[in-house]
């Protein structure tokens, strides 16, 4: 089943990141939308915020010529506080797999996979022949 999605990405001036905006169409339902800010910070160097003080740091890996987006762990920060979130409170391991599908204006194909253990299932991804997400 194909899924319309729209993702846009801008700059956060004033934290040195970026914004996402992620809406996925769901059939006979109302859009899901998804927002976060990356920003270069962290004992990974690189974290994405959720929102309500929730955060993930995140690993870059390139694997297979594709870019992969996976979490190292998830936290809770409000001011000076932060704190690691216990692994049994957290949804697991999260990986994202971004593959440039060729030249600008090109779709990119998205893969989100989520990993608890030795367990592996695949989530919603972009077709790499549309801007459409698959399920």
């Amino acid at each position: 089943m194909l899924v319309p999605a729209v993702v846009s990405v801008t700059d956060d001036e004033g934290n040195g990141g970026q914004y996402w905006i992620r809406q996925y169409g769901r059939r006979g339902r109302f859009p899901q939308v998804i927002r976060s800010a990356k920003r270069f910070a962290g004992p990974t160097g690189l974290e994405e915020y959720l929102g309500l003080g929730l955060g993930v740091a995140l690993s870059l890996e390139v694997r297979g010529g594709a870019l992969h987006f996976v979490s190292d762990h998830y936290f809770i920060q409000h001011g000076g506080f932060r704190r690691r979130l216990p692994t049994w409170i957290t949804p697991g391991k999260l990986e994202v797999c971004h593959v440039d599908c060729g030249g600008a204006g090109s779709p990119s194909h998205w893969l989100l996979r989520t990993r608890t253990s030795e367990r592996s299932s695949a989530r919603p991804r972009f077709s790499p022949k549309s801007s459409e997400l698959r399920t």
